[in-house]
């Protein structure tokens, strides 16, 4: 990816069957935006798909203006770079190629930090959260360690 950007993309709602099952349909696009930031880039000499020799990764720091439904996995999919460990919105090839080479079983995106208000007293909350063993191995593996450090 690019250094930065702007993701400025409306979001059609698409319900879940679940939680979402006595839910409005018929609801018009949100206005959806998603900023980022490229902290370390990689390329790999893997042909992951047929059109390229390799294979390049970026560590991307996403930060949501608005709140939409699986907003960053879906913004991420809109520019062509897809969440590694996405099966609902990312691209195969890359989550099996990662789950061979690097037994990653996961997503590969992390909420490290959320900044929210209390929902009853409204006091400002700063929530914090480690990087999984999974995630740890990756950022050790393409040298990454420093550059996802907040």
């Amino acid at each position: 990816m690019s250094e930065q950007g702007t993701v400025d993309y409306a979001l059609s709602f698409q319900p879940d069957a679940i939680a979402d099952k006595f839910a409005d349909l018929d609801r018009p696009a949100q206005e959806a935006v998603t900023h980022w930031q490229s902290l370390a880039q990689i390329e790999l000499p893997f042909a992951v798909s047929k059109k390229h020799d390799t294979s390049r990764y970026s560590l991307v720091r996403l930060t949501p203006e608005t709140g939409r439904k699986h907003q960053l996995r879906r913004h991420m999919r809109h520019v062509f770079h897809h969440i590694v460990g996405d099966t609902s919105h990312g691209d195969i090839r890359h989550t099996r190629f990662f789950r061979t080479h690097y037994d990653c079983t996961r997503m590969l995106l992390h909420a490290q930090t959320l900044a929210l208000s209390h929902p009853v007293t409204g006091e400002p909350l700063l929530l914090k959260a480690k990087l999984d063993d999974q995630w740890m191995r990756i950022l050790e593996e393409f040298s990454w360690v420093d550059s996802a450090k907040d």
